[in-house]
């Protein structure tokens, strides 16, 4: 994207952008296969308005909890204090980054948990 912008900004807003494509988009068409065929005793459209209700109360229950942490606490805090303690740069900019990844996965662990004790799944 910075070949054809030459704008750090667009660059990584574009990659910010794909990567959630790329990882919510295998949850989103996991989950909606999982209720399409758990469903599929009723209409097409009961179906699929079931599916879709099921996957995003499954999929927010999960990820939501985690997303809001690490975007708002986490992950600017990760991105700050890697780079401020630990030198040189780039190593602490992948050491905040790669701890805020831990961090992410480890509430989307919680709320997976929680999602199964809440839904009975």
């Amino acid at each position: 994207m910075f070949a054809h912008s030459h704008s750090y900004v667009a660059a990584a807003a574009a990659g910010w952008l794909f990567e959630g494509i790329g990882f919510y988009g295998y949850f989103i068409a996991t989950e909606l296969i999982f209720n399409s065929h758990k469903y599929r005793k009723y209409s097409i459209i009961k179906r699929t308005a079931m599916a879709i209700a099921s996957s995003s109360s499954n999929l927010f229950l999960e990820f939501l909890p985690a997303e809001i942490g690490d975007n708002f606490i986490i992950r600017p805090l990760g991105m700050f204090l890697g780079p401020k303690y630990i030198h040189p740069y780039p190593v602490g900019f992948l050491i905040g980054k790669f701890s805020s990844d831990i961090l992410f996965y480890a509430l989307s662990i919680v709320g997976y948990e929680a999602r199964k004790k809440i839904l009975k799944q």
